[in-house]
């Protein structure tokens, strides 16, 4: 809900002027220049959160690439990895009860499959391993412009919530 909530609050920045905000840097600019980037409220606010959800699900995977077959342990590396640093005791205490209700590796695969027959490819877990790892090092790339112009313009806050 959280990288959904994200995402609906910079594209609905982006429908108020979808020629001036042709990029994510361009809308973090604009709020930066109006003096709007540190609202709570703001394109740029939800962009720095979707890059550390992004930094969790890359984190995460790198975990089930790296063989970790239990997903509560993978999600709880990742997440002190990422979103820990900024979340206070409140919300490290619901993540950690969150954790906790991660399924099994081998059910949560099944749901990533395409279709019945793709789970049914003795090759399959293999495969989806390997589409995770593209997927981290995609992610890894988005990571780093995201982070490193965060951090050019003096908007990488380290303020827990």
């Amino acid at each position: 809900m959280d990288i959904s909530g994200n995402i609906r609050k910079i594209n609905e920045k982006y429908k108020t002027n979808p020629s001036a905000f042709s990029t994510l840097q361009a809308i973090v600019l604009y709020e930066k220049s109006v003096g709007q980037s540190q609202l709570s409220n703001s394109a740029t606010q939800a962009l720095l959160w979707l890059k550390r959800a992004l930094h969790f699900i890359k984190e995460f995977l790198g975990e089930l690439v790296s063989g970790e077959q239990d997903l509560t342990k993978a999600a709880t590396k990742a997440y002190e990895r990422s979103l820990k640093p900024y979340h206070g005791w409140v919300v490290r205490g619901v993540f950690s009860l969150a954790a906790k209700a991660a399924p099994y590796r081998e059910e949560f695969l099944k749901h990533l499959a395409a279709s019945r027959m793709d789970q049914e490819n003795p090759d399959f877990e293999t495969l989806i391993i390997q589409d995770m790892d593209e997927c981290s090092s995609a992610l890894e790339v988005l990571i780093s412009i995201l982070s490193d112009f965060y951090i050019s313009e003096d908007l990488d806050s380290q303020e827990q919530v």
